[in-house]
């Protein structure tokens, strides 16, 4: 079997993005016999493409899906991959966040749908837009030295942080399980950092988050593990001062022969 792929983007920059294609999943066929279902990558049918985003200076901070879209998914055969049917979706990235690298200067942007191109096609088009909150400064602020309880509160500035949970961990090198709760987003913060009474940082991991809103108002839960036991802790916030939108035209055509 001959396998081509090829990938070629139009438009391919803005003044502060630039973006290319950077792999593509197609499962056309599988096995359903038995208990287990036998999947090519072991993931749904479908056909999926990631587009790579490098940001050239500052940092990703999210992708806004409400504005962002797909207008273009085709085949050169004339197969529609937007196309609503009884069983199909269209998905992208599934949170805002979760392509963003540590550095926060790259954005993986995943498109999804579980139609596959017609049999004999060459080339997928894909055209849309892609829009992102971005910034480049940031701010420091701390508070004063809490305890780590439930039922904590933090307060730096005008923001108020609870400690929600606090518990032992024997996960990996974390010796210590701390959940924050507040109506501030904390996942979209530069980073959060914590110190020991002496001062000294503590190293510490995310290890979940979740956001729950009603009506207008949001609240963000987001876990820590600390790699030391601490009875008390300072909390440091650093935050992004000038967040912006920057909307991406996306306009690819992709080869592909199975």
């Amino acid at each position: 079997m001959k396998i081509l792929i090829w990938f070629l983007s139009l438009g391919i920059t803005t003044a502060e993005i630039s973006y290319e294609p950077a792999g593509i999943k197609m499962g056309r066929k599988q096995y359903t016999e038995g208990e287990n279902n036998l999947r090519p990558f072991h993931w749904p049918l479908g056909t999926e493409v990631d587009f790579l985003f490098i940001l050239g200076e500052g940092s990703f901070i999210k992708i806004n899906h409400k504005k962002s879209k797909l207008t273009i998914f085709t085949d050169d055969q004339g197969t529609d991959l937007l196309k609503k049917k009884k069983g199909s979706f269209i998905s992208m990235s599934p949170t805002p966040d979760s392509g963003k690298s540590e550095d926060g200067k790259a954005f993986m942007w995943s498109v999804r749908s579980n139609i596959t191109p017609a049999k004999g096609a060459r080339e997928l088009s894909i055209e849309g837009i892609a829009t992102f909150t971005v910034a480049t400064k940031s701010r420091q602020s701390k508070s004063q030295l809490v305890p780590v309880k439930k039922g904590t509160t933090v307060t730096i500035g005008e923001h108020k942080i609870e400690i929600t949970k606090v518990e032992e961990s024997n996960w990996g090198d974390a010796k210590l399980e701390v959940t924050l709760k507040s109506d501030l987003n904390l996942v979209e913060l530069r980073r959060i950092r914590f110190f020991d009474k002496s001062g000294k940082l503590i190293p510490s991991e995310r290890s979940f988050y979740g956001t729950s809103s009603f009506g207008s108002k949001s609240t963000t839960k987001v876990t820590y593990n600390f790699e030391k036991k601490v009875d008390t802790i300072t909390v440091e916030l650093d935050e992004w001062i000038d967040q912006k939108e920057i909307e991406v035209p996306v306009k690819s055509k992709i080869g592909v022969g199975l």
